[in-house]
């Protein structure tokens, strides 16, 4: 597990599956929203932005602001550049916001990092309705405005 395994993952040709990077136990590498705390740890652009592409993921998940997880919108920015934004050789990575997302918040979430995201809903999808596949398909038709 972790950076390592992607990066072995990441170099192997045969592989040819998506790379995603999941940000459980990362936290704890991170900066803090805790008073006076703000200056340890990595940044958030560096921790789920930055690294994971160093190790050969396709896709960063995140948390995401407004979810069940203290973070500002400005920290979730951060992340969306880290994983777009020029950096050496290496190539951008799929920014995937997470963390409690309700279905009804996909079009907020589309206009404030993109079209090139990656939503990761789970919860939401189940407890929307009994009905799993309308409440993916709501879901997509919120996603895409």
């Amino acid at each position: 597990t972790g950076f390592d395994s992607m990066r072995v993952l990441a170099a192997d040709a045969d592989f040819g599956l998506p790379i995603l990077c999941h940000p459980a136990y990362l936290a704890m590498l991170g900066g803090s929203n805790t008073p006076g705390c703000s200056t340890h740890g990595f940044s958030h652009k560096a921790l789920l932005g930055k690294l994971p592409r160093l190790a050969g993921a396709d896709v960063s998940i995140f948390l995401n602001v407004g979810g069940r997880f203290d973070i500002s919108q400005e920290e979730c920015q951060d992340i969306v550049e880290g994983c777009r934004s020029k950096f050496g050789s290496c190539p951008p990575c799929c920014p995937s916001p997470a963390g409690g997302m309700a279905l009804d918040a996909a079009p907020e979430m589309v206009k404030m990092y993109g079209e090139d995201i990656m939503l990761l809903v789970g919860g939401s999808l189940y407890t929307a309705s009994d009905d799993l596949e309308m409440n993916a398909k709501r879901f997509v038709n919120l996603a895409r405005g």
